[in-house]
């Protein structure tokens, strides 16, 4: 439905001169995580430090941009990245006409208050997976157009659905007002747009040309802005927080039963999270307490084999640090509602791709962290519902699936996929003991398909008569072994199981 998401981001890093006013913490006696001394965060086994601003020499006029929203930066921003999506669009040609469903017939004030009050025009539509999951980070450019301009992250999430309402109603007005759009851009953009912002502003304090990469990748449009020369202020504190990044690299042998195939690859990855529990983050009022990303890549012998992408965001919740004076352990226990996206996709050849997109709604997430000495044990659960996009099973040529769901979901028919609500349980443990840790974790997802005919698009030539259903489940067992080169680099051997 929208356009290509690399355009979305080459147009938000367009708009980027409107973010000259970022963020820095504010240091002074009313703010509790101020400190006069140069403040450092642990990261395992090596400290990482942190610059003390120079704010004292500011005069207070000049932190308002902490606190101030920055209603034009934020609407600049979103209308020329709207304006010339739309003119993007325009362009699509064909591609884009075939998703025609509608035309103006001189009743524009009906038809578009019916497209924004009523379900007539509420339907699942049938865009390749690739464009449909697109739409998460073009939700991401959204939210972070409003992020960066001292919105918070719930303002932020309204403004990213009100924006993907006013395209899907006003921008597409041909076509259908998409509902799987709007839990990918608006659900999906908030997990993605949250923590890549967050863990952008982390990475302004390490230096060299990996993090850079990654900090312009997270956060466009600051990352231009700040290319154009301006100052980077920092707008979240760093002394409580306890923060993450780290590019690891190993190899991995997947057992995958849906496939029938059996594979060993090289991966690489990212892993990234900024956690904030301990303490207040920044001014604004619900930012979440924990964000996390975890990104893979894996090449066989026979090319790009799998990909997986993985975000979590904790909403808050109860936290609580026990350290007894008797005893050597310290202990750490959180539980909280959160919100996540799971893309992954298994094997280089299309024809059997095994594929699923997952929003996770709404969840809950609950961990403890136990240290002594060199040793720490983490325990970690999230349980989610879901609204994913599933590939129901991996099919083994086109040819074999085409002609059983021909006459039925058009999504199905068009793209082998079909949507779907469900849940997602995760479970985790990790012993790390110095620069080794060792691991196991456990993934287990249901899916049933959405069988109700009045939110499908069909259309003539392909007319839903069966509506077929379906149900998908996948588990995940994996087991790993992880040495750290450095703080920022991690080495690793990994063994999984997916049925």
């Amino acid at each position: 439905m929208l356009s290509s998401l690399s355009t979305l981001t080459v147009l938000s890093l367009l708009s980027s001169n409107s973010l000259a006013l970022a963020e820095q913490p504010v240091a002074n006696s009313d703010n509790p995580n101020y400190s006069e001394n140069e403040t450092s965060i642990a990261v395992k086994d090596t400290t990482l430090s942190t610059v003390k601003p120079t704010i004292d020499a500011l005069k207070a006029e000049d932190l308002t941009y902490m606190t101030d929203k920055q209603w034009s930066g934020a609407m600049t921003e979103v209308g020329i990245i709207l304006l010339l999506g739309r003119i993007s669009y325009m362009a699509g040609g064909e591609t884009i006409e075939r998703d025609f469903d509608y035309e103006l017939k001189g009743n524009e004030f009906e038809y578009f208050h019916d497209r924004l009050f009523t379900k007539e025009y509420m339907k699942l539509d049938d865009n390749s997976k690739g464009m449909n999951w697109g739409h998460a980070y073009a939700g991401m450019i959204y939210h972070q157009a409003f992020r960066n301009h001292n919105f918070s992250y719930y303002e932020s999430v309204l403004a990213t659905f009100l924006t993907s309402t006013a395209w899907e109603t006003f921008f597409e007005y041909k076509e259908v007002v998409s509902i799987n759009d709007q839990f990918f851009t608006t659900w999906g953009g908030a997990v993605l747009g949250e923590s890549f912002f967050q863990v952008s502003e982390m990475l302004e304090h390490k230096e060299g040309w990996i993090p850079s990469t990654f900090r312009a990748l997270f956060n466009p449009a600051k990352a231009i802005n700040s290319w154009l020369g301006a100052p980077a202020k920092q707008k979240f504190s760093r002394t409580n927080t306890e923060d993450v990044f780290s590019v690891n690299s190993g190899l991995l042998y997947s057992s995958n039963d849906t496939r029938e195939l059996n594979v060993s690859m090289l991966t690489f990855g990212v892993n990234a999270g900024v956690n904030s529990m301990a303490g207040h983050y920044d001014t604004t009022s619900g930012t979440p307490t924990l964000v996390e990303v975890e990104a893979d890549f894996g090449l066989s012998q026979n090319g790009l084999e799998d990909f997986s992408l993985v975000s979590t965001v904790l909403l808050g919740g109860y936290y609580s640090y026990t350290e007894k004076p008797n005893s050597d352990w310290k202990s750490t226990l959180f539980i909280g509602p959160s919100v996540g996206i799971e893309y992954a996709s298994f094997s280089e050849d299309e024809d059997q791709e095994d594929f699923f997109a997952s929003v996770n709604l709404l969840g809950v997430s609950a961990g403890s962290v136990w240290e002594k000495d060199n040793l720490k044990l983490t325990f970690r659960t999230n349980v989610y519902g879901d609204f994913a996009m599933v590939r129901p099973f991996a099919s083994k040529s086109i040819e074999n699936y085409r002609e059983f769901y021909w006459n039925s979901k058009s999504a199905l028919w068009e793209n082998a996929y079909a949507y779907a609500l469900g849940h997602t349980i995760d479970l985790q443990f990790k012993i790390e003991y110095g620069y080794f840790g060792f691991g196991l974790s456990a993934r287990s997802q249901r899916w049933d398909s959405i069988d109700n005919k009045e939110f499908e698009r069909s259309s003539s030539w392909n007319p839903n008569r069966r509506d077929l259903d379906f149900k998908d489940a996948r588990d995940r067992l994996a087991l790993f072994a992880t040495f750290d080169i450095t703080s920022d680099l991690t080495v690793g051997v990994h063994y999984e199981e997916i049925h």
